[in-house]
């Protein structure tokens, strides 16, 4: 038989009824519109964001949400956070690996929200050891260290950087670690 009420463990307090409904009324089962929750959202929510993530982890198909069976598809590699831009917060990238020494920085080849700024080129600065003080104002960059700026599409904040290699290297984000 269907329980209409909950069981009187959940309810053993000293707290007294204070008159407006009976012990009895309090213990009724509420339905889910009542309680303003849906016990499937999480796993549909999670459902919807591995779909999300397969439309550019599995190449060549057209549609990664749409007609694929469960049993078909590979899991789905580990991501260290989910990044949000430090200003709007909206998302910037969903599958990312966190730097090993510095920990509040990222790197990712799959982003959303987010534009390569193309006609800005950053150089990094190399360190040279210069034998007299006239190169010693000379800034020397190595032409593989070429970076270029990543802008948030939404506020338009500066949060990370795009090499040659078509890595983004988020740093100016924030994470929420999963």
């Amino acid at each position: 038989e269907p329980q209409d009420k909950y069981d009187d463990i959940y309810f053993d307090s000293d707290d007294e009824t204070d008159g407006k409904e009976s012990k009895k009324e309090k213990q009724k089962f509420k339905t889910n519109d009542e309680l303003l929750y849906d016990p499937n959202m999480d796993d549909e929510d999670q459902q919807w964001m591995d779909d999300l993530r397969r439309t550019y982890q599995s190449p060549g198909s057209s549609s990664g949400m749409k007609n694929k069976k469960k049993d078909g598809l590979k899991p789905l590699p580990n991501s260290d956070a989910v990044l949000n831009c430090p200003a709007c917060f909206v998302v910037v990238c969903l599958d990312c690996q966190r730097h090993e020494i510095y920990k509040t920085q990222y790197r990712a080849m799959f982003v959303m929200n987010c534009s390569v700024v193309t006609d800005e080129v950053m150089k990094v600065p190399v360190k040279t050891k210069s034998k007299k003080n006239k190169n010693k104002n000379k800034v020397v960059t190595h032409p593989a260290d070429e970076f270029h700026p990543v802008r948030c599409d939404q506020c338009k904040t500066e949060i990370a950087m795009y090499d040659k290699d078509e890595i983004y290297h988020f740093f100016n984000v924030v994470a929420s670690h999963t």
